[in-house]
């Protein structure tokens, strides 16, 4: 498992302010690479989880990220969703007060490596857009109507260059 931030002792002036893009210690994000078949690039992903925390102003946040294949993925889009399709990510959100989330997302590498070949981009650029697309449902975003898509879509692009990385389909919709 993966931490965002690592706890230890400083003997620096209490007064000294945390850099602007680390997580508040309080905050957690796991990762669990559940498949084989993809390499994946863990510290970005939960990087890019706590770029979202810090930009969507959370004062904490306990977020678990899930890598998993097809399979795994449309067993739990069929149990939790009713679909019976393999999908790119899933969001569990399990609390959201005032400045704390916790929940859970879960992404497949399968269907990040299909879609790579589609786009014609790396398979990392397109796993990151579904982490950050399943965190940003987490803290409230919808894509269910044309204008929350678009406004859900220009935090995904903000949140990936960041990470220096344009979308080649801003204007496609995740399955």
């Amino acid at each position: 498992m993966a931490k965002l931030t690592k706890q230890h002792k400083s003997r620096r002036p209490a007064t000294k302010r945390r850099p602007a893009n680390q997580a508040p210690p309080t905050t957690v994000v796991q990762l669990a690479n559940l498949q084989r078949r993809h390499a994946i690039k863990k510290q970005e992903l939960c990087d890019a989880v706590g770029a979202i925390i810090i930009g969507e102003k959370a004062k904490r946040a306990n977020i678990s990220i899930v890598i998993v294949d097809d399979a795994t993925i449309h067993r739990l889009n069929r149990e939790f969703l009713d679909h019976d399709e393999p999908t790119d990510a899933l969001s569990f959100l399990f609390e959201s007060t005032k400045g704390y989330v916790e929940g859970e997302i879960i992404a497949s590498a399968d269907t990040a490596a299909r879609a790579a070949k589609q786009f014609n981009w790396k398979f990392a650029d397109e796993l990151l857009l579904y982490v950050i697309h399943a965190t940003l449902h987490l803290f409230g975003y919808d894509d269910q109507s044309a204008a929350k898509r678009r406004k859900m879509r220009q935090r995904e692009r903000f949140y990936l260059y960041q990470f220096g990385r344009k979308p080649r389909h801003a204007n496609a919709t995740l399955q």
